[in-house]
């Protein structure tokens, strides 16, 4: 029988260790610290092997964090992963800066690392504010940091929404004028990636103040405050002119709002969705195309579903 130990120390960091077998080793070096100039996290699905993918599609999918034990339990359960594997693992994960851990309540909980550098698509790298990056070419910087509110990058939909903007400005979308909405902006970042992708200028809307303060704070550290309108009114009071709008919000919600949508946007124009999961997207598409959006893009990660919609010229005729 393998005996593993739990060591815990606060409040300088919470770190946990186990005795493990050795005969599999997939550490790797962290390649950022602090503010030094940081390296790059690729897709997870490139660079890290099966058990860690599980690992962090499932950290990732929790949102706010998963317990250890609970986490052990899931991955072998569905992966058939010994436990021994998993928590090897998910040591090597923390180690790399992939995965770290917070408390609440005293308890403990596995989250995504906010203090690593990660490209989420080929134009768009996630960064901390405090970190110095010198991306490749044409790859702009999303400066974030740690906050409540939703949309950190760690999310399934955030990602997917992400991709789907990157996909949508490859196509030479941006216009040259016509603003973006951003509904629901939560940290700011979908509203930040579409004006760094190029679109000229948007309105991001929220009513959780929380979220309005931290999207705030996020759209000065990017230097984006003289582009990017923040607004807390109902969107429907908003002009009916613009070119993009993003929506990362539950299915329930969506089939409700993209209808009324529809009536805001000329052929054409573009819907950035995303929020609902894999036994939803026949549904939520087909509300779309009842409402004249045909879908141009998808994608689906750990259960989770968006897709990236234009206006049909075809239903005006």
């Amino acid at each position: 029988m393998i005996k593993f130990a739990v060591c815990i120390s606060l409040p300088s960091g919470i770190g946990i260790f186990w005795k493990r077998k050795e005969s599999r080793s997939i550490c790797r070096k962290p390649n950022m610290s602090g503010s030094r100039e940081a390296g790059f996290q690729t897709d997870l699905r490139g660079e890290l092997d099966p058990m860690e993918q599980a690992i962090m599609a499932a950290v990732q999918e929790a949102v706010h964090g998963v317990t250890v034990p609970g986490l052990v339990r899931s991955i072998g359960t569905a992966q058939g992963f010994s436990r021994q594997e998993i928590r090897h693992a998910i040591r090597c994960l923390v180690d790399t800066g992939y995965l770290t851990y917070g408390a609440v309540n005293g308890q403990i909980y596995l989250t995504t690392s906010l203090q690593r550098t990660d490209l989420v698509s080929p134009h768009l790298l996630l960064a901390p504010s405090g970190v110095c990056t010198t991306p490749p070419p044409h790859v702009h910087v999303l400066k974030l940091d740690p906050a409540q509110s939703f949309g950190c990058g760690r999310h399934p939909t955030t990602r997917i929404c992400l991709r789907g903007l990157d996909w949508l400005a490859s196509q030479g979308a941006p216009p040259q004028s016509s603003p973006f909405l951003d509904i629901g902006t939560g940290t700011g970042v979908l509203a930040i990636a579409a004006a760094r992708l190029g679109w000229p200028s948007g309105v991001a809307v929220d009513r959780d103040p929380c979220a309005v303060r931290e999207a705030a704070h996020h759209i000065a550290v990017n230097a984006l405050s003289h582009r990017i309108t923040l607004e807390t009114v109902d969107i429907f009071a908003l002009p009916d002119a613009f070119e993009l709008i993003l929506a990362n919000l539950r299915f329930p919600t969506l089939t409700d709002l993209v209808p009324k949508l529809a009536r805001k946007q000329a052929p054409g124009k573009w819907l950035v969705l995303s929020g609902y999961q894999a036994a939803e997207v026949a549904r939520l598409e087909s509300v779309c195309s009842e409402n004249g959006y045909r879908l141009c893009w998808s994608d689906c990660v750990t259960g989770w579903a968006g897709g990236v919609f234009q206006r049909d010229e075809m239903c005006f005729t």
